[in-house]
């Protein structure tokens, strides 16, 4: 799968949290993480039988004892974090777990796919800062995608060496871009298709700007510098217009530390 939204630009963000939101933090990207290489290592003979046993601890909370677990239930009990939104991680890392790779999923598809992978990591995310509320959950969902939508788009090259494309087959479509992932990455028109779901992802960073306005912004410091980093890392993305899609197009670390706390020490309540 396109890398799950808590990846190395996660460390400053999580970094600049209090020791106790810190660690909660760190539970769940630790169990993004073992449920994503469930997924991605090929170490697993049964990918969808593991992450059932997954699903079924979280459902088994807060009874499960096993060791595995542990630092995620203790997390779950602390700041009462939605288990539904941890189970729907582990369904959309099925999504991928499948007998065939997603490739040019319809945009519904796509949209479901990052509201599982990337929404429900924010919004349980939204617990442990404690910000609750329908405004909270807005804001959590679009910058998840918005996240999730900028991985696909840094991805496409990675992507498609694993037989994978998550660019929409609409968009693929509109600019006459194959539908086989190895073609896909190399074809001239793969610009135009990406530009639409950079598109997507900008609208998307926009939704998640405009729902802030009412919330506290002084508790949602890390994920506004998860947001800043992103867009930058979109930005980048677009004005390198995908000429090299073989190429990772990322933020050196000095640049991702110097986005991360310039948002945080600017976000205003």
């Amino acid at each position: 799968m396109t890398a799950p939204v808590v990846t190395s630009s996660f460390y400053w963000p999580m970094r600049l949290l209090p020791a106790d939101q810190r660690d909660a933090m760190l539970a769940l990207y630790s169990f993004c993480r073992v449920v994503d290489d469930i997924v991605d290592e090929g170490r697993v003979a049964d990918p969808l039988g593991e992450l059932a046993r997954w699903r079924g601890w979280l459902q088994a909370l807060p009874t499960v004892a096993d060791p595995a677990i542990a630092p995620l239930a203790a997390a779950v009990a602390r700041f009462d974090m939605p288990v539904a939104e941890l189970v729907r991680i582990v369904d959309g890392m099925a999504m991928d777990a499948g007998p065939e790779p997603i490739v040019a999923p319809d945009r519904a598809t796509l949209a479901s796919y990052c509201r599982a992978v990337a929404g429900a990591v924010g919004v349980a995310s939204m617990a442990i800062f404690g910000v609750r509320g329908p405004q909270a959950e807005d804001f959590a969902v679009a910058l998840g995608e918005a996240l999730q939508l900028t991985n696909i788009l840094r991805d496409i090259g990675e992507d498609a060496g694993l037989g994978r494309l998550y660019l929409a087959r609409q968009d693929l479509d509109a600019a006459g871009v194959p539908l086989d992932p190895a073609s896909a990455s190399r074809s001239p028109d793969l610009a135009r298709a990406a530009r639409a779901t950079a598109a997507r992802a900008d609208s998307c960073f926009e939704r998640a700007i405009a729902a802030l306005s009412d919330l506290p912004r002084t508790q949602l410091r890390a994920p506004i510098a998860m947001l800043a980093l992103y867009r930058a890392l979109l930005r980048r993305l677009v004005a390198a217009d995908w000429r090299q899609p073989l190429v990772r197009v990322r933020l050196s670390g000095t640049r991702k530390l110097a986005v991360a706390v310039t948002a945080y020490l600017t976000a205003r309540p």
